[in-house]
């Protein structure tokens, strides 16, 4: 490639990074997909801002790979491992990029490199990267762009954010070993044990389960700063929280414990508040636990953006180290969704006698943004690692021993904080949505594929559940969706709720829920945006059928029955990101008027379509909108083509939205196939 070539694949014309040959190759990267404009722009920076204290050229070597750092970032990726890229250069590529020029570049940068040729360059230059290992604990932050941390090269502040949550998570063990040690001097350790395990006596008192995990987590995150409660669809996380709030409360006595909750979307908060007060319901039916504190669990749960504060305009959030949340207890549920930035923030804002308990499906979705948390800390949660010390700490507080295969001879500090209930109540034995998750969790293709050979067989038991499989291209789309979506069933897909929304109705709280809930009864999810089988095409598709059988007579924007998804945090509102609203025709003074409902932690809400922020019509939703739902009815679009979003997890968290019954639309098999066996990984140093 020569540079006048070169100098017109971007439309931005860059200024020269530190010679010629260095702009031509980072400039073909960038043609060639393996960085973005935005990491060209970067090394361009950096470049600007240290050459005046350079006593020579930089080599192309160093550029090529802080480019190559910054551009992980949009793989989801907090460093660049600097072994795994020398071995496997096509670790650094998106799935969809693994092939032709791309590779064949990168494998000739990293041709005669060595790790440690590598790590001695980018020490070379401290004005742009900090060695990890020369930073004390008094020290101030790095001020460099970049920080190596052994194989590992970091931009700065993610390299800070996961700093501190490591951080969190050191002062809690050694917060929890010093509690204990003044509890046994103290003699209150025996005491303290028998009103645990008594309380766990009752609130278990109906259940069979040996070894009962949820058991097993309420203890261990009764006794610890810090805990992780992770699991399945339908293992019951709620209902161990439930019951484990209400063991806290009875540890501390007189003294009414602040418990908060919260969510990384204002959808998943409100999913949140419904399965709290639904388990509140179950559980306050027994007439053996009416003493319990149950005033203490009737919470709200909100997002975390609002529990902490955010300042409009700014990067910045009321609370923090300086001026911490004023609370006792926070549980944070869909931990997986929560990002390391916002995890960071929400850390350094919890009070130093506070307790943090993480909810989540390990194997769900990672964030949007970079880092994968939950994932990372859960990484052996499947088989157990615990100590013989913790082991026989659960067996005194709950009576029943850890088997022998959930006990590590080498156990880590970090696996005796996390707890993972494996029972799902939502799927019985023999349920194929059930079992098509576990399979796809498991890259199982033979067993998916048995599965959807058989499911259609009058002989295979699961009609109910996996009875819908549309297999076809795009030019068919409007057959499979008028048979989902409108069909000819009156209590599927949408009918019902826009047979409902034909006469205009009162603007009354209680009718609004109810849509609400039926707008949640069925939902089509979407691995892409754009495209045939796409979220923008679907719902427009979908909205053409509605006005082809006249369930929307308006050819506006607005019309009753369009369900809608804030898109951003909005403060003027107090609508968040991920609330859900449906528009409805109501009677006002004897005229028709518009008005969209809201379903947030607050309750039902109401808004004319004027003072909305930004949202989106969500017929259909992307699976990742959808993670902190549940559906009685999905329907999952697969794409014609192999995507680097469409991953195992991606297609588990779909499966996994469905309660009752699973769809899946696709046009090729073998697309599903190869997102089966292409896992998300993201590459971090959080349990180093």
């Amino acid at each position: 490639m020569n540079t006048a070539s070169a100098t017109t694949l971007s439309p931005l014309q860059p200024r020269r990074v530190a010679n010629p040959a260095v702009s031509e190759l980072l400039l073909g990267w960038q043609q060639l997909a393996i960085i973005r404009p935005l990491d060209l722009a970067l090394v361009q920076f950096c470049h600007t801002q240290t050459q005046a204290t350079m006593t020579e050229t930089a080599p192309n070597l160093l550029w090529g790979w802080l480019a190559l750092a910054s551009a992980q970032l949009a793989q989801g990726h907090l460093c660049l491992d600097l072994a795994q890229a020398i071995d496997s250069p096509a670790s650094l590529l998106a799935p969809s990029s693994r092939y032709g020029q791309p590779i064949t570049v990168l494998a000739q940068f990293m041709a005669t490199q060595s790790v440690a040729s590598v790590q001695q360059l980018l020490r070379n230059y401290p004005q742009l990267i900090c060695n990890a290992e020369q930073i004390t604990e008094q020290a101030q932050q790095p001020s460099t762009p970049f920080v190596l941390n052994g194989v590992r090269l970091y931009l700065q502040r993610y390299w800070r954010y996961e700093q501190q949550i490591k951080k969190f998570i050191g002062h809690c063990q050694l917060q929890d070993n010093t509690r204990m040690l003044q509890a046994s001097a103290d003699n209150r350790t025996v005491a303290e044990q028998q009103q645990v395990k008594a309380t766990l006596d009752l609130l278990f008192a109906d259940s069979q389960a040996n070894p009962d995990w949820q058991r097993m987590a309420c203890a261990l995150a009764a006794t610890s700063s810090f805990a992780v409660i992770t699991g399945g669809p339908g293992t019951g996380k709620t209902t161990t929280v439930v019951k484990l709030l209400l063991l806290l409360q009875q540890m501390a006595g007189d003294k009414p414990l602040h418990i908060e909750l919260a969510a990384p979307t204002g959808k998943a908060a409100a999913r949140l508040t419904q399965s709290i007060a639904g388990a509140i319901a179950k559980l306050s039916d027994r007439a053996d636990l009416a003493a319990l504190p149950w005033q203490s669990v009737q919470l709200q749960a909100q997002t975390i953006h609002r529990l902490l504060g955010s300042v409009p305009g700014r990067q910045a959030f009321h609370h923090h180290q300086g001026r911490p949340l004023p609370l006792d207890v926070l549980v944070v549920d869909e931990a997986s969704m929560v990002d390391v930035e916002l995890m960071s923030a929400l850390l350094q804002a919890l009070p130093k006698h506070g307790r943090l308990i993480l909810l989540g499906d390990k194997d769900q979705l990672a964030s949007v943004e970079a880092g994968a948390i939950l994932g990372e800390l859960c990484k052996d949660a499947l088989h157990g690692g615990y100590s013989q010390e913790t082991a026989a700490r659960l067996a005194t507080l709950t009576g029943q021993i850890v088997p022998a295969n959930y006990l590590s001879e080498n156990p880590a500090s970090l696996e005796q904080h996390i707890v993972m209930l494996r029972t799902s109540h939502r799927f019985a034995a023999d349920s194929a949505i059930g079992r098509l998750a576990t399979a796809v969790n498991a890259g199982d293709e033979k067993l998916v594929q048995q599965l959807f050979a058989t499911i259609n067989s009058p002989d295979s038991g699961h009609a109910n559940d996996l009875a819908a499989l549309a297999y076809c291209s795009p030019q068919q789309n409007s057959r499979w969706l008028n048979d989902l979506v409108l069909g000819n069933n009156p209590q599927q897909g949408l009918w019902p709720l826009f047979h409902q929304l034909q006469q205009p109705l009162a603007t009354d709280d209680a009718q609004a829920s109810a849509l609400l809930q039926r707008l949640g009864q069925f939902q089509i999810l979407c691995a892409v945006r754009q495209g045939p089988f796409g979220v923008e095409q679907i719902n427009q598709q979908i909205e053409q059928l509605l006005r082809q059988h006249r369930l929307i007579t308006r050819h506006e924007q607005w019309y009753a029955g369009r369900p809608v998804m804030i898109a951003q945090n909005d403060y003027s509102t107090g609508l968040m990101n991920g609330d859900i609203g449906i528009c409805v025709s109501v009677s006002d003074g004897g005229r028709e008027l518009l008005k969209v409902a809201f379903a947030t932690a607050d309750g039902v809400r109401w808004f004319l379509p004027s003072r909305l922020p930004a949202l989106e019509t969500v017929f259909a939703m992307t699976v990742h909108k959808s993670q902190g739902s549940e559906f009685r009815h999905a329907v999952l679009i697969v794409p014609e083509q192999v995507s680097p979003v469409l991953t195992r997890e991606l297609l588990y968290t779909g499966i996994t939205r469905a309660a009752a019954q699973f769809s899946l639309v696709a046009s090729d098999l073998r697309v599903m196939y190869r997102a089966i066996q292409q896992p998300t990984e993201r590459r971090g140093g959080l349990r180093l």
